[in-house]
């Protein structure tokens, strides 16, 4: 099991993390996005909107973050978004968010670029592991990838375009 960190606070504390221990190929890979990067801008520009309200002496006993989703039930309102080569950062990161996943009862959304097998994820993540489409190459190729999918026990398919 991997050990937390006692550094990170924040995103921009692992981003600063992650810059001193991946090779510089693999960090450029990560942190990196697409054209000039206007989207990441916007998104982190959100976050920096969103103020936390704190609020003390409230009773919480009876307080739940369950939520149903696609007709599925769920303990917290997030997921895991599809990302594809994760085992670059680490050679157990496929393993970590399907185990993750799972023990947390949340959905995870397998990349069609991840590093590990669409079996093996589904064996690791259950009936909470999803599949991502990326749709391209050969037409052939993405619904052979849909069929393993779908014998694997995936429930749900993300198409991206």
């Amino acid at each position: 099991m991997m050990q937390r960190s006692s550094r990170i606070f924040s995103n921009e504390d692992a981003r600063r993390l992650a810059d001193r221990r991946l090779p510089r190929l693999v960090f450029d890979f990560v942190e990196g996005a697409s054209g000039r990067e206007v989207g990441t801008a916007r998104n982190v520009s959100q976050f920096d909107n969103v103020m936390l309200q704190p609020r003390v002496m409230t009773d919480v006993a009876q307080s739940s973050l369950a939520t149903t989703f696609m007709g599925q039930s769920y303990k917290v309102p997030f997921g895991i978004a599809p990302m594809g080569m994760c085992n670059l950062v680490h050679p157990m990161a496929d393993a970590s968010i399907a185990s993750a996943s799972k023990a947390m009862d949340f959905p995870m959304c397998l990349s069609s670029a991840a590093s590990t097998s669409i079996e093996d994820m589904a064996r690791m993540a259950g009936l909470h592991a999803w599949f991502q489409l990326y749709f391209g190459g050969s037409q052939e190729a993405s619904f052979a990838m849909v069929e393993r999918a779908q014998i694997a026990g995936y429930e749900t398919l993300i198409l991206t375009v």
